[in-house]
Order: structure tokens, then C-alpha cells, then sequence
């Protein structure tokens, strides 16, 4: 398996590279991460450093989650069939980095999913959680499934225009929430009528959405399917000194694999 770890360089972004790759079951990491940033570190066949331009419009961190995982992900090895995309300030420990592999493994199929008799993707791209009280939400902080179905979650439009985030303190009932524009977009790939939510998000996708009802039960009928989550994991979140925050993400909703 390679591991995309997409973003700024944190101080321990490169040691958590090489504290991955202690795993036998991860082959290479590939750090993903804009011109400006500094690394000190050579390439070599276990660990790729891709530098990118940062998108014009971050629109809250999104776009640049987008880019730096699209180009990232173009040097992910196709014939391990398995790919994680990660972020570059977090690391998840030994024993849930198994838990996760094994896990994904333990629940893979060689069939693709049908979803209203039409091809779906290949397989479902597992998450450390699902959000239930807001369409189409996959939490955006790790993706682990096939490549070709990861690479395809962020061959997406970057966000513009009206749905682009305007502001820093982010009002959700005119802003969308950033992870709905990346879940729905891709399951927008399986069911035509959410691109149709995404060009009126106001109506149908924020938090005050008068057509919200519509969205939820839609995400409901098909978020399980595209989308799976993982149980819960042990992580160190350097950007905040912290572990992953399940208990504030619990309390809106989100929901954790067994």
C-alpha cells in the first residue's frame, strides 16, 4: 500500500513518513505539499516528495486538499490496488494503522457496486467517520480504498464561484460545509441528481437548506455504500496537539465503523 500524506510540512510531517513505512504492509509514502514549503530530504524508492502551486482560491483549505491529493496520487503505485491518503499533520499509531488495513481488507470485494442496477465504483473508500446529520459527509481527514476509487475522489472541480467559501467564520447556513462538496461530488459520479444539489447548494445542501430533507434522505439511501467508516482510531493531530476530536465530531452526528 502507498500513503499520500497531502499538505503544509508540519515539524514531524517527514518522521511521520518514515514511521509509516516501519509498517511491512505500506511500500512508499509520497509527501504532497506546495513550492513554498521546505523539506531537507532526498527521493528515494520509499518516500516521493511532489511539490505543487498552491490553487489561486484555497475556499477554506478545500482546494488545497484537492490539488495536493490529485497530484500526490498520480504516484501512487496502480498495481497495489490500495491507497491511503492521509494528512501531513497527523499521525495515526502502529496498532490503528493495522486495524485500518486489515479491516479494509477483511471487507473487499473483487465485484463492483451496483447502485439502482448502474456501476458504482469499485469498491466503498473507508473514513474515520460518516456524518449523519448533514448530507453527504464523509469525514476528509483519511480516504484508504482502491486507487483507481481514490483517485477519482479528487478528480472533482475545485470550488469557485458562489460555493467557494467567502469568510473565515464560516456561517453554514449560507457556506457549505467543505466535506459535503467533496462527498457529494463523488457520489454525484453515481447519482446525477446531486449535481443538481451541488448548482443550488443554498437550497439543498447547507445546514438551513429549505430543501435539505430531500439531500439528507438521498445521502442516507446511498452514504453506506460509497463511503464506510472506520472504528475508531488512535491519532496525534500535531496542528492542534491533540487526538482525533470524536467526541466533539460525536456530538454532531458522526458515526464510527465495528
Amino acid at each position: 500500500m502507498d500513503i499520500v500524506l497531502q499538505g503544509a510540512i508540519y515539524n514531524n510531517t517527514l518522521e511521520t513518513a518514515q514511521y509509516y513505512l516501519q509498517l511491512d504492509f505500506v511500500d512508499r509514502v509520497i509527501i504532497s505539499t506546495w513550492i513554498d514549503q521546505s523539506i531537507s530530504f532526498n527521493n528515494d524508492d520509499k518516500i516521493v516528495i511532489v511539490k505543487s502551486n498552491k490553487p489561486e482560491i484555497s475556499s477554506g483549505n478545500m482546494n488545497y486538499q484537492i490539488v495536493s491529493s490529485r497530484e500526490g496520487l498520480k504516484y501512487a503505485n496502480p498495481k497495489d490496488n490500495i491507497v491511503a491518503k492521509m494528512r501531513s499533520d497527523q499521525r495515526i499509531f502502529h496498532d490503528s494503522m493495522k486495524l485500518m488495513y486489515t479491516f479494509f481488507l477483511d471487507r473487499s470485494t473483487s465485484s463492483k457496486i451496483s447502485i439502482d442496477n448502474e456501476l458504482g465504483p469499485t469498491a466503498p473508500i473507508y473514513v474515520l467517520g460518516i456524518g449523519s446529520k448533514f448530507p453527504f459527509h464523509p469525514q476528509d481527514h483519511v480516504f484508504v480504498g482502491r486507487t483507481e476509487d481514490v483517485v477519482e475522489l479528487f478528480n472533482i472541480p475545485l470550488m469557485s464561484g458562489e460555493i467557494a467559501t467567502k469568510t473565515n467564520n464560516t456561517n453554514f447556513n449560507i457556506d457549505l460545509r467543505q466535506p459535503i462538496y467533496l462527498g457529494a461530488q463523488h457520489c454525484s459520479k453515481f447519482k446525477p441528481i446531486i449535481k443538481h444539489y451541488l448548482s443550488n447548494f443554498r437550497e439543498y445542501l447547507t445546514d438551513n437548506a429549505e430543501k435539505r430533507e430531500e439531500a439528507m434522505a438521498l445521502s442516507a439511501q446511498i452514504r453506506d455504500i460509497i463511503f464506510k467508516a472506520f472504528p475508531k482510531i488512535k491519532m496525534f493531530w500535531t496542528k492542534y496537539n491533540s487526538d482525533y476530536w470524536y467526541s466533539s465530531y460525536e456530538a454532531q452526528g458522526e458515526y464510527y465503523g465495528k
